[in-house]
């Protein structure tokens, strides 16, 4: 939902789209105190797409490869597994000693997740465009 945002709507609507739906999901389905740093990660989601497809010259599936990989190493990677470890594992678990030994232990999921969500999304590319588009005649 966040590529689509930063897709049609640029990287500020991406952005926004990002932080509310991650907001909103805190207040609806709260686990534990909310992240602010799983909220900037959830916000990236929408603006590293939008910088990218607003901003950037090319083919759209590169462009979306490109924003994928991105998002998923500074948003997954970096943000969300660091937030997730200190905020929830540090201390708490034996398994996880480190944020490195949880990152290791959560690329390989998050590696899947994020994959099918790009081919997903390049299977979209040709309903968004027409979106897209449409948005851009009003």
């Amino acid at each position: 939902v966040c590529f689509i945002a930063g897709f049609t709507l640029g990287p500020i609507g991406g952005l926004a789209v990002g932080f509310i739906g991650d907001f909103l999901a805190g207040i609806i389905f709260p686990f534990g105190v909310y992240n602010p740093i799983i909220a900037l990660g959830s916000a990236l989601f929408g603006f590293i797409p939008g910088i990218i497809f607003h901003y950037f010259k090319g083919n759209n599936s590169t462009k979306t490869v490109v924003s994928f990989i991105i998002c998923y190493v500074v948003c997954s990677v970096l943000l969300n597994t660091t937030a997730t470890y200190f905020m929830y594992l540090h201390g708490n678990s034996a398994k996880y000693q480190t944020v490195f030994a949880y990152l290791v232990a959560r690329v390989p999921t998050t590696a899947v997740t994020q994959g099918i969500n790009l081919v997903i999304s390049i299977l979209l590319l040709p309903a968004l465009n027409k979106i897209k588009e449409t948005l851009l005649k009003k």
